[in-house]
């Protein structure tokens, strides 16, 4: 019962809730050199000249980077359902004044990624990786939270509007190809382009509602008006759906260009999942102006009563059609220059379609293959963040690990461990990256610098013989029989 309440109450949110798009990545592996960077900014190459080898992967090891903010009054609440995975608003001191909770998440993890170094030369660099995304944005009453709990919390027997707000949840598998070069010693670009696939989206917005309890009867009484949408119709998302289908499909495209100064100065700017997902007929459209009854309210399943109240409300006012919804693009720029062990970069990010933003001062400390970062990151809805980062980074090995909200994370994560809800203050924040892979295959060198000439071995003078002249058009055969010439001439005037 409590797993089948949990989700549930998770299915319900956001169609009672507000939300824009979520806002939140790793500010930190910006201009890292990483693999996971150069998927993320196609025009960051992930390769160090002469000492990298052909190929790069993380092996199906998961590169993951999660992100989560809540806040509001019913902060507490949020996380009691989270940590104990039940409902308990009695921390919610005034029900009834319409008090609004922010809720956004943010979930993109590699599952695989695989690149090739396809030359020394321009480095070009061709990319292939699977990623799964998810986006929740959502803002809720602390009233939502209480009428999920018990309806006794609630002092007056009539409301107006106390359930009011729009929000929106959508999560998708992404395919990405990439490809990068440097235009000349100066200038680089690179592209990535994507097939998506829907997984999983929900969308409502509550206009208008109404409230009544009868005591003496235990029933729940409430008016709605509003409109939603639903990938999986009125039930409760299956596991199925956590699989492609190809019902749901979508393209997005990542732009990037760069440019290193004479002097050291790096600049970097991209676009960022500029792309849509058209969500199939088999989904759902919902304009509802209607009535929610529940019965025996003072049972203790009382958010899944409501849950199924509001469900058969919703199938009433259902409509089977497709539709399109965007994806979270944004619009960076970066400024970078390399002091010795130091490398500070500035970056700022802004959404495409919203009003979000933020601007971060990365500072990185570099001894040999060890970095650690420091950062300082300022975003216009979560305001300031303090993010630390630790990387072993060697040109054929990295793994990292960090969080761009170092303290709060480390109290949700003791809350969480611990399930106790009144850990931590109010925002509660956490985020959470780390990720891993290696390269293997031939060194890719400069002919000048390469440790052997490829073909040439001991006790194969034909087959070295062979890749001398394939290698004429160097024009070291072309010097040496001059040469030889030279010398004959030396010997005959002697002679």
């Amino acid at each position: 019962m409590r797993l089948k309440m949990t989700t549930k109450i998770a299915a319900l949110l956001p169609l009672l809730c507000i939300g824009k798009f979520c806002y939140a990545q790793d500010f930190s592996l910006n201009n890292s050199g990483t693999l996971y960077d150069s998927f993320e900014n196609p025009v960051q190459t992930t390769s160090t000249k002469d000492l990298s080898r052909k190929y790069a992967s993380n092996f199906f090891i998961p590169s993951i980077s999660n992100n989560i903010y809540f806040d509001g009054e019913a902060n507490q609440s949020f996380k009691t359902l989270i940590f104990k995975g039940k409902t308990d608003a009695k921390q919610i001191n005034n029900v009834g004044l319409v008090n609004m909770n922010s809720l956004l998440s943010f979930s993109n993890n590699y599952l695989f990624m695989f690149k090739m170094y396809k030359s020394v030369k321009y480095k070009r660099e061709l990319g292939i990786a699977l990623q799964l995304r998810s986006e929740n944005n959502l803002n809720i009453s602390n009233e939502t939270f209480a009428i999920l709990d018990n309806y006794g919390l609630f002092p007056n027997d009539t409301y107006t509007n106390i359930f009011n707000g729009n929000g929106y949840s959508q999560s998708y598998s992404q395919l990405g190809f990439t490809y990068r070069q440097n235009y000349d010693k100066n200038w680089a670009w690179g592209a990535k382009f994507s097939v998506l696939n829907g997984i999983l989206y929900a969308q409502g917005d509550l206009r208008e509602n109404s409230f009544s309890i009868d005591r003496e009867n235990n029933i729940l009484t409430q008016t709605v008006v509003g409109t939603a949408k639903s990938s999986f119709g009125t039930g409760v998302p299956t596991a199925s759906l956590l699989y492609p289908t190809f019902k749901n499909p979508g393209l997005s495209v990542n732009l990037g260009l760069s440019y290193t100064s004479p002097n050291g100065i790096y600049l970097s700017g991209h676009i960022k999942d500029l792309g849509f997902i058209k969500w199939g007929k088999s989904s759902t459209k919902f304009d509802f102006n209607d009535e929610v009854k529940v019965f025996k309210a003072d049972a203790n399943d009382l958010g899944v009563r409501y849950y199924d109240k509001f469900s058969i409300m919703l199938a009433n006012n259902a409509r089977s059609e497709g539709f399109y919804t965007p994806t979270n693009a944004k619009v960076e720029v970066l400024a970078s220059k390399t002091f010795d062990f130091y490398k500070p970069n500035l970056i700022v990010s802004k959404n495409v379609f919203q009003r979000d933003g933020a601007v971060a001062f990365i500072n990185n400390f570099n001894y040999d293959i060890w970095n650690a970062s420091f950062n300082g990151i300022y975003d216009l809805r979560q305001g300031f963040n303090f993010g630390s980062q630790f990387m072993v980074k060697a040109p054929n090995v990295e793994f990292y690990i960090g969080s761009e909200s170092l303290f709060p994370s480390l109290r949700y994560a003791n809350g969480f461990l611990s399930s106790n809800p009144s850990i931590g203050g109010n925002p509660t924040r956490a985020d959470f990256y780390m990720g891993f892979s290696l390269k293997f295959g031939k060194p890719m060198q400069n002919f000048s610098n390469a440790d052997e000439i490829p073909g040439i071995t001991n006790g194969d003078q034909g087959k070295g013989v062979r890749n001398l002249n394939a290698i004429n058009w160097f024009g070291f055969l072309k010097k040496k029989n001059k040469t030889k010439k030279e010398v004959d001439k030396r010997r005959d005037k002697k002679s």
